[in-house]
């Protein structure tokens, strides 16, 4: 999804005209990526990184991104809302559908999963009977069997640490964030959220 979230920026970015007609130039095409792909939402750093000096980023980079009526550059925080508003409305994912499965994989308990164990192991069928937002949790399971017969079945969840953390950057959000660092908050989690599918939308047995 970053790859896509860059292709289609760059398309949107070379198209564009500023007001004189003229395209934008390099450092502004390079700070839109920049901003877009800031893990901070940082629009100084994104300056910075784009060839600006360290006075025009502290001074003036947070007004390209924001919404005062005398932000020189209109056209940065055009480009960026309609980058991130494409992207939003093109994964077909919405922030609710990420939440519910970052919960899942947050709140999961491995008491979830005793119901299925039996002194004859685990089979794929046994899963059947779990309901998804449990089976959606556990990455992988193993088992072996020992030279007297002993059955050993090990699960492995994913990362619920890496999920409370990410609920946790959800809710506290400050509430006076930009419209823009909102719809970088839903991308960022949409990338994320799409890096990490095989821990969402499949269950490796």
């Amino acid at each position: 999804m970053v790859e896509n979230l860059i292709e289609n920026g760059l398309e949107l970015i070379e198209s564009t005209r500023k007001e004189n007609g003229k395209p934008l130039d390099i450092r502004e095409q390079n700070f839109i990526i920049e901003y877009l792909t800031e893990p901070s939402f940082n629009p100084e750093k994104a300056a910075i990184k784009a060839g600006y000096s360290k006075t025009t980023a502290r001074s003036k980079s947070s007004i390209w991104v924001g919404n005062s009526r005398q932000n020189p550059k209109p056209y940065i925080k055009g480009i960026i809302d309609k980058i991130l508003e494409n992207t939003i409305e093109g994964s077909g994912i919405t922030m609710k559908k990420i939440l519910e499965e970052t919960r899942n994989i947050a709140f999961s308990n491995v008491a979830d999963i005793y119901q299925i164990m039996t002194n004859d192991g685990v089979s794929i069928d046994d899963f059947k009977g779990l309901p998804r937002e449990v089976t959606s949790c556990i990455e992988s399971f193993e088992q072996k069997i020992d030279k007297n017969g002993e059955i050993t079945v090990k699960f492995k969840f994913y990362n619920k640490l890496a999920a409370l953390a990410q609920l946790g950057k959800h809710l506290t959000m400050k509430k006076d964030s930009t419209p823009i660092e909102k719809k970088l908050t839903v991308v960022r989690s949409l990338i994320e959220y799409d890096e990490n599918k095989n821990a969402i939308d499949k269950v490796k047995f």
